[in-house]
C-alpha cells in the first residue's frame, strides 16, 4: 500500500513521512534491512528527520545486537559440532575395541580345543615311550596332527589380524 501512495504522491513532505511510517512498520515486522533501506530514503530527502534517524539508529542497534548473536551461535554450533566429532571418535574407537574383545574371546575359544589335542598327543607320546611302545611311526603320525592344529590356530591369528587391518 505505502509503496502505491509513494508513486502517487509528489509532496516532498508528505512522501518523507510515509517513507518513515514504512521504515517503522518494517521495524516492528522484523524486516532490519528493508526498515533500514527505506529510512535512508527518507533521509535522503530530509537529512534531518529526527524520527527517522531514531528509528535508524535502533534498526542499526538491533543489526548490530543480531550480528553478535549470530557470530555467538556460529561458534556455538562450530563448538557442538567439534564435541559430537570428538564423541563419535570415541564411540567409533569403543566399537572397535569392543569388536576386538568379542574377537580375542573367540580365538580363546578357538585355541581351546586344538590345545587340549596338542596336550593329549605329547601326553600319548609320552605314554607309548614310558610303556616302550613308541614307534617312529606313530611319532610320524601324531607330529602330523599337531601340525595340522597348529596350522589351524596359525589361520585363526591370520584371520584376525586381517579383520583389523586398516
Amino acid at each position: 500500500i505505502y509503496l502505491v501512495l509513494l508513486d502517487n504522491i509528489n509532496d516532498k513532505d508528505q512522501k518523507i513521512d510515509i517513507l518513515t511510517q514504512l521504515g517503522k512498520t518494517y521495524f516492528r515486522a522484523g524486516f532490519l534491512q528493508r526498515s533500514r533501506d527505506i529510512l535512508k530514503e527518507a533521509l535522503s530527502l530530509k537529512a534531518r528527520n529526527p524520527e527517522a534517524l531514531k528509528i535508524l539508529l535502533v534498526v542499526l542497534e538491533k543489526t548490530k545486537e543480531l550480528e553478535v548473536i549470530n557470530k555467538n551461535l556460529e561458534k556455538r554450533i562450530k563448538k557442538a559440532v567439534e564435541e559430537n566429532r570428538r564423541k563419535d571418535k570415541i564411540m567409533f574407537q569403543q566399537s572397535k575395541l569392543a569388536a576386538m574383545g568379542e574377537m580375542l574371546q573367540n580365538i580363546a575359544h578357538q585355541w581351546r580345543q586344538p590345545l587340549g589335542s596338542i596336550s593329549l598327543i605329547l601326553q600319548s607320546i609320552k605314554l607309548k615311550n614310558e610303556m616302550n611302545k613308541l614307534t617312529a611311526e606313530y611319532i610320524d603320525k601324531k607330529t602330523e596332527e599337531a601340525l595340522i592344529l597348529a596350522d589351524n590356530m596359525s589361520k585363526t591369528i591370520d584371520d584376525f589380524k586381517n579383520f583389523f587391518r586398516p
